[in-house]
């Protein structure tokens, strides 16, 4: 903890030194400026908002492509038609950020891994006010807890939700008609996941990059159980041969 808190304290000391040099995230919580006072973020803030980025983006984004592999290697015909249009598109070079709209598939693969296992499976909200919610009372101060992946299978929202079928997200229609809500792998509303579309972006680019080359088999042929911890992730090892 203590060494992780000293390598981003030196960024942080190393920008206020040489503000206005860079143009990324931290310059960005660097000038942000509170709306009633003005004041900007401590060190400390600054730290805390960094280390969240580091190890939230990290995690989040690696148990999902490992699920991702492991339903690929689950359902081959979806493997197949992810790796054609990997070759259609890219011809075996590396895949680069304007390349994404041109792999629709690919990104679809990634939605719906994340509709089946997201690994933020729950949201905890504050009550800001009483009010009744489904005919159930709820009480100011209290907390709402949210599951995505009870809502990413629910049948009233989804058609076949139990299954993976990459091919739902290129239903335009579709998308059209469920509720804003009934997909939320990244949350939603005002306190929604700040790396949701750089996520998306980097998920997409590193199954991209890996999959014109490997196809990882999963060593027992099983899908491995989930364990619901902080976040919802593969039991125990993704134990995969890689081909």
């Amino acid at each position: 903890r203590q060494a992780l808190f000293d390598i981003v304290d030196a960024i942080v000391a190393e920008r206020r030194a040489r503000s206005g040099e860079h143009q990324d995230l931290l310059a960005m919580l660097m000038s942000a400026r509170d709306e009633g006072t003005g004041e900007g973020m401590t060190d400390r803030q600054l730290r805390d908002e960094v280390i969240t980025m580091l190890l939230a983006g990290h995690e989040t984004t690696a148990i999902g492509l490992a699920w991702t592999w492991a339903l690929l290697d689950r359902h081959r015909a979806a493997a197949g038609q992810l790796h054609a249009e990997l070759a259609q598109v890219l011809g075996g070079r590396a895949p680069r950020v304007e390349d994404i709209p041109s792999l629709p598939y690919t990104r679809a693969v990634i939605s719906e891994s994340l509709r089946l296992h997201p690994p933020a499976y729950i949201i905890n909200r504050r009550v800001h006010a009483n009010d009744v919610v489904c005919g159930c009372r709820v009480y100011q101060g209290g907390s709402i807890v949210l599951s995505p992946m009870l809502v990413h299978r629910d049948p009233a929202y989804w058609e076949r939700p139990g299954e993976f079928a990459p091919e739902r997200w290129l239903d335009a229609e579709s998308e059209r008609r469920r509720p804003r809500f009934a997909y939320m792998p990244f949350g939603g509303g005002p306190h929604q996941c700040i790396g949701s579309a750089f996520s998306m972006m980097e998920a997409t680019l590193i199954l991209a990059t890996l999959a014109q080359h490997f196809a990882p088999v999963l060593v027992d042929g099983k899908m491995p159980a989930p364990e619901y911890l902080v976040l919802a992730r593969p039991q125990g090892e993704v134990r995969m041969r890689l081909e």
